[in-house]
């Protein structure tokens, strides 16, 4: 008989108290019963420790430390965790019921993979369906390379591989510091993955990758290029594909200035990106951007 898988639920918050307790609610409607509830508060100043204190559940627990971001905060509750696998939620998304029962069954089926993903959609406020993420094939580890394919909500990893391999503690990685993550991880292990949608990323103004600052963005890449530098692992297996990785640091940086209605410097900076990777011209990010540069010219 296969042994009770024990999970470890990570979840990182600051500020939420508007959304946190839908996500310690749908935690706790979990079909499977085998899981630690880890809330690690990275220093809110809103009621949140009030909302959370109502529960009485013995599977949470709660540790509040100075703000240092979501990295260090995800660090802090892998250090603590005890179950076989560690997961991780953000304090504004929900898991469907059946997500630990159908995480459970599948980690067993694919052998106990050191990485496994599986998929989730998005939806407003008010329920509406915006994407359904769930259009993996092919080698994963692979893909990663190409883009963010990921998000942390449905990664389940190995207890030992999450404390081998931890998120940079550099809040100035913020909002890339998974994929930075998942880069690093994916030049030391296999990542395993099923398309069954069992959880939602709820899609809101108060989200951080809506706030673009010009001069944290461009920090952000250099960042996230350091990181990756400073990994021998990565730089002696993937190190001749980051130039085209931080190609596509620019065109997402470039998107992000000009939905914010920034122009100023996007051309010279895809140009730049195309130097790097003649590739990023032929994504859709690229029309993107030059749809909404276009737009910010006639308004």
């Amino acid at each position: 008989m296969n042994k009770e898988l024990l999970f470890s639920i990570i979840v990182p918050t600051y500020n939420r108290a508007s959304f946190i307790q839908n996500t310690i609610d749908s935690v706790l409607a979990q079909t499977y019963p085998h899981f630690e509830l880890i809330i690690v508060d990275d220093g809110s100043t809103d009621n949140s420790y009030t909302i959370i204190n109502n529960y009485s559940s013995n599977k949470i627990h709660y540790i509040k430390k100075e703000n240092e971001e979501r990295g260090k905060a995800r660090n802090t509750g892998i250090d603590l965790s005890k179950g076989d696998y560690v997961t991780f939620l953000d304090s504004d998304d929900v898991i469907y019921p059946n997500h630990l029962e159908h995480a459970a069954r599948m980690i067993q089926a694919k052998n106990l993979p050191d990485f496994y993903r599986q998929a989730y959609e998005i939806r407003d406020e008010k329920g509406h369906l915006l994407v359904q993420k769930n259009k993996i094939e092919g080698d994963a580890n692979e893909l990663i390379l190409k883009g963010n394919y990921f998000s942390c909500i449905g990664i389940f990893l190995k207890q030992e591989v999450a404390k081998n391999v931890q998120f940079r503690n550099d809040r100035f990685l913020s909002p890339s510091e998974d994929w930075d993550y998942w880069l690093r991880l994916s030049v030391r292990y296999k990542i395993t993955y099923d398309n069954t949608i069992t959880s939602c990323m709820l899609e809101h103004k108060g989200r951080s990758v809506h706030h673009f600052n010009v001069r944290l963005n461009k920090l952000v890449i250099a960042r996230f290029v350091k990181s990756l530098q400073n990994d021998a692992v990565f730089m002696q297996k993937r190190g001749n594909l980051l130039n085209g990785i931080k190609a596509q640091m620019y065109t997402l940086y470039c998107l992000n200035k000009v939905v914010a209605g920034h122009n100023k410097d996007v051309l010279k900076l895809l140009l730049s990106s195309y130097r790097m990777s003649f590739q990023e011209v032929f994504k859709r990010r690229t029309i993107a951007i030059l749809k909404y540069y276009l737009l910010n010219l006639i308004n």
